[in-house]
């Protein structure tokens, strides 16, 4: 008969799930279902002490995801599931798992939920008024998210507070922040504010988070870039870097020999993009940005679009307390050698001082085209790699 001497917490974060352990003396039947969809099935055998232990967490994080947010409060269906155990055909345990994971030995799911936003970010952010960001919360019980805004009134600092929405337990939301619809929850719209904080309460008030603050700020960098990432709480954030971004095509080109005449005919398309940071400003900041380059989600924010992209090489060499940089290198998941730009409505007005006669006309020479395309050849294939920098 087997004996459960331990197992994971009711509610656990999805990377640091406690492996089921079994006392049992003969080889035993263990099931794993999410969200009562089998999973795994496997026949477990004892070792010598007459313990088997059943490792979850690498499998129970592989199954839950988190998704890019496409409304003001999105529920992150993906990043939370409900898990049973079974043993020898009993029901033997019932958890929850959130997307997540903390580093060293892990505090109490249901207090670290109940009181921190899942991000690493600077609990002060510097934004900028049509900057989009999102702040993802994993709701215990009922929530309220409150705000609250600070501004100037007759030389005066006055603050005034507002709520974004109430929510239900259980799920895990992702909200959006942007500092211009933050401010539409202002009455009224002509109050401008230099700060905004948002926190959760509970149902009747008590509050549960700490308190995120947004500062805005309006200066303007050349190479502004948002990339967005899933961070390793399994929250989703938004980072802007404001260092040199550069690209250079590393295209791959085959080509062949078609009676005597080399011609292209395949091209491999790979355009790469060199970012620098620019200066980190804080210790928070610098610990937030190394959170960027451990995801393995991350998606640059360009023309209103979000574009998956490969970490392809970066340097992330920093000292605690110093002014930290880093540069990294990157390419686009879907590699599309097509381009779209817009054209203008109307043409510039005409300018004399740049006009150029014509010459007397003569006759144009047709140059001959030696072969035709899509003509079947013998051919003999080459390939060589083509470098070309954008400046």
């Amino acid at each position: 008969m087997a004996v459960i001497v331990s197992f994971p917490e009711n509610l656990c974060f999805s990377a640091n799930v406690a492996p089921l352990v079994v006392a049992t003396n003969v080889a035993t039947a263990f099931v794993l279902k999410k969200n009562g969809i089998e999973i795994l099935n496997e026949i477990y055998y004892p070792d010598d002490t007459g313990i088997f232990s059943v490792e979850l967490k690498n499998i129970i994080d592989s199954l839950l995801s988190v998704d890019i947010p496409t409304n003001a409060a999105f529920i992150q269906c993906n990043a939370v599931a409900t898990f049973t155990l079974f043993v020898d055909n009993l029901l033997v345990h019932t958890f929850v798992c959130v997307k997540s994971g903390v580093d060293g030995t892990p505090p109490l799911a249901i207090n670290f939920f109940k009181s921190n936003f899942l991000t690493w970010q600077p609990q002060t952010l510097k934004v900028k008024y049509e900057e989009t960001q999102y702040l993802t919360y994993y709701a215990t019980q009922n929530i309220v998210v409150k705000l609250k805004f600070y501004y100037y009134q007759d030389n005066l600092i006055i603050s005034q507070a507002a709520t974004y929405g109430s929510y239900s337990g259980g799920k895990c939301y992702s909200f959006y922040m942007k500092y211009s619809y933050l401010r539409s929850k202002l009455i009224p719209a002509t109050i401008k504010p230099l700060y905004i904080d948002v926190w959760v309460v509970n149902s009747i008030g008590s509050i549960l988070s700490y308190v995120q603050r947004y500062q805005l700020q309006d200066n303007y960098d050349c190479f502004d870039d948002l990339f967005m990432f899933e961070n390793s709480l399994g929250g989703i954030d938004v980072i802007r870097f404001d260092g040199l971004m550069q690209a250079r095509d590393e295209h791959k080109i085959s080509s062949a020999v078609f009676n005597g005449i080399t011609k292209d005919y395949d091209l491999e398309y790979c355009r790469i993009y060199s970012k620098n940071t620019g200066y980190i400003s804080s210790e928070a900041h610098r610990r937030w940005a190394l959170d960027f380059f451990s995801s393995i989600n991350r998606y640059h924010i360009s023309e209103g679009l979000y574009r998956q992209f490969v970490l392809s090489k970066f340097d992330t060499k920093n000292s605690k307390g110093e002014l930290n940089e880093f540069n990294f290198e990157f390419y686009y998941a879907e590699k599309l050698k097509y381009e779209l730009y817009s054209r203008l409505t109307d043409l510039p007005a005409v300018d004399s001082d740049e006009l150029v006669v014509a010459p007397v006309w003569v006759a144009p020479v047709i140059p001959t085209v030696p072969y035709s395309f899509g003509h079947s050849f013998s051919a003999s294939f080459s390939s060589y790699n083509h470098s070309i920098t954008i400046p």
